[in-house]
């Protein structure tokens, strides 16, 4: 007999095993499966723990289970239909490391890589909505924190949700096998928690924090409780800039500024909020309040590469933007971002943006009427720098910029 989910008839179950136990003769055997949280609080008889019952956690799938479903996905054409097309493009070895590693055999992940199904969602969701309410907002949270790229700890979470540190083990008891507390520093009483593994926390924290304004509402209560002077939280001020799944990944350019503003004022000595928030302003072509935030993040954090590169496509947004300007003065603007550009490719030899930027002036001026020299300089310099720094996308640059000089020279 199986009985799915049998924490929804705990009793029932509780009750037919005891009788089963009693006859002693029954030639019945009991599959029970439970979600891990679900069946840590639950009273269950003691017949399930004696040396009759065996209990399996099925979450880590070991080395012959993954084999296993490997094999099931290659063999059984009813389940190969299934498998994503880019999966199946893998050789074995390819596809066992995939699961091995990169999903830390987490059987959903597994799953999710194999299939690349939405539908699959729906297990975590039904998990999520099996839960008691104040777990799943303990849940959400935990699970948002690190999709954003947050290092979850319980003190972090005491201060959020204002949990009393006497619930905090009831908490972990309710998501057993959801969110796990581990050591980070003992001595200081810092311990993490984590979810199962970042696909599942960041599937969650699609579905809980969907909109816009609870988005926003999460990074500023993030800000309100990150307390700088901890160098674990330290941390998260950059992680939680993250263009993909941090600050970066809110629609609303005027919000994410306001965001990076506050991380410039809660922590001035950081570089990479003051990196975002320039970025941003000037893309949102605001020249003089650009000015303004690169004047302020030199006098925070001092000069570096990407302050400087910043720089210089202000200059060219000057060059495009600025009103009622002769051209020969928007060429001058741009000579002179030449000049800032090519001082920072020797500032910062190791840089390879430096060097793109260097091409992307010397573009804006080829395209004015200048001379394809120039051009040609920052092609060489760029051809220079990838025979040193090796790295793959200096070679696409390269072709790029060839193709440009070959239309506009």
């Amino acid at each position: 007999m199986l009985v799915d989910e049998c924490t929804h008839w705990m009793r029932a179950t509780n009750t037919l095993i005891e009788r089963l136990c009693a006859s002693g003769q029954s030639g019945l055997r009991v599959i029970l499966t439970a979600n891990s949280a679900l069946w840590a609080p639950r009273s269950k008889t003691p017949h399930l723990f004696s040396r009759r019952a065996t209990i399996v956690h099925l979450s880590q799938l070991e080395n012959v289970e993954i084999n296993s479903l490997l094999n099931l996905a290659e063999h059984n054409t009813r389940i190969s239909n299934l498998v994503h097309r880019s999966f199946k493009q893998l050789a074995r070895q390819q596809r066992y490391h995939l699961l091995r590693q990169r999903c830390s055999s987490d059987m959903f992940v597994c799953l999710k890589n194999i299939f690349a199904n939405e539908s699959l969602d729906t297990i975590l969701l039904q998990e999520y909505d099996d839960l008691e309410e104040p777990l799943q907002e303990y849940y959400r949270y935990v699970a948002a924190l690190e999709a954003v790229g947050t290092r979850v700890h319980r003190q972090l979470i005491i201060r959020m949700l204002n949990v009393g540190p006497q619930h905090v083990q009831a908490v972990l008891l309710g998501l057993s096998g959801i969110v796990d507390e581990y050591d980070i520093d003992p001595d200081q009483g810092i311990y993490g928690w984590s979810t199962r593994h970042v696909v599942i926390a960041r599937r969650i924290a699609d579905y809980k924090f969907s909109g816009l304004a609870e988005t926003a509402s999460l990074f500023d209560r993030i800000i309100d409780n990150i307390n700088p002077a901890e160098r674990i939280e330290l941390q998260s001020i950059r992680d939680i800039c993250d263009v993909q799944f941090g600050i970066g990944r809110l629609a609303d350019s005027s919000l994410r500024q306001r965001l990076y503003r506050r991380l410039t004022e809660m922590a001035p000595g950081e570089r990479i909020p003051w990196h975002r928030l320039i970025r941003e302003i000037i893309n949102d072509e605001q020249i003089d309040t650009a000015e303004y935030a690169i004047r302020d993040a030199e006098n925070a954090v001092g000069r570096d590469s990407p302050i400087d590169r910043y720089k210089v496509r202000l200059l060219i947004l000057r060059a495009e933007r600025t009103e009622r300007i002769a051209e020969q003065d928007r060429v001058a603007l741009l000579r002179r971002a030449y000049e800032v550009a090519m001082r920072n490719t020797e500032l910062y030899r190791w840089d390879k943006y430096s060097y793109r930027t260097l091409c992307d002036v010397a573009v804006e001026l080829l395209r004015r009427g200048e001379s394809a020299f120039l051009l040609d300089e920052a092609i060489k310099k760029l051809r220079d720098a990838a025979g040193r720094i090796l790295d793959p996308d200096m070679n696409r640059d390269i072709r790029t910029y060839e193709v440009i000089r070959h239309k506009e020279g």
